[in-house]
């Protein structure tokens, strides 16, 4: 749990997390036979989501709905919002824009998201807590079209392989 887990590194370093943020977009769903159902893909307004760990339970899960009836059997993702959605512009991802905006998760001085937030301290005390007067911030992401600010592309697609089939029906939604 963000601000209650204390992690300790090979060297005794100790570590909590204050703030753990990210943004998933691009979701897609991967059937048994290969088929993809891509989820509002590259429309940010319809299809990201700010996952916050530092907050209630409830905000890391986020709803899919009108999924095709499937067995699924792996779900892509990426971590960000990709180059082609962030083109679209004010226009194309205004609703994003704002919710990114408010809970801290696009630059303040450059036009682009913060795909991933981890805020904490650490410090090499013998308790069971690490010395809050050493913090840390890590915040990555695009700043605008990579292509066009010459910057690197920190967008990644991740797919993972479910545990077991994933049966979507009419009456059954399963929670991933």
């Amino acid at each position: 749990t963000v601000g209650q887990t204390v992690l300790t590194s090979s060297s005794g370093q100790k570590h909590t997390f204050t703030s753990l943020k990210y943004i998933v977009s691009n979701v897609v769903l991967i059937k048994t036979d290969g088929t993809e159902v891509k989820y509002n893909y590259d429309d940010p307004d319809k299809g990201a989501f700010i996952v916050d760990q530092s907050t209630t339970a409830t905000s890391s899960n986020f709803v899919l709905a009108d999924i095709p009836a499937g067995d699924y059997k792996q779900v892509r993702f990426g971590l960000g919002i990709s180059p082609k959605a962030f083109t679209l512009g004010q226009a194309g991802q205004a609703t994003f824009w704002d919710k990114a905006k408010t809970s801290g998760m696009s630059w303040s001085w450059a036009s682009g998201y913060k795909f991933a937030n981890f805020e904490g301290n650490f410090g090499d005390t013998s308790g069971s807590a690490p010395v809050v007067a050493n913090k840390f911030q890590f915040h990555s992401g695009n700043i605008g079209d990579p292509a066009v600010s010459n910057t690197p592309n920190v967008y990644k697609e991740i797919t993972l392989t479910l545990p077991s089939n994933a049966k979507v029906r009419k009456n059954i939604a399963p929670q991933i």
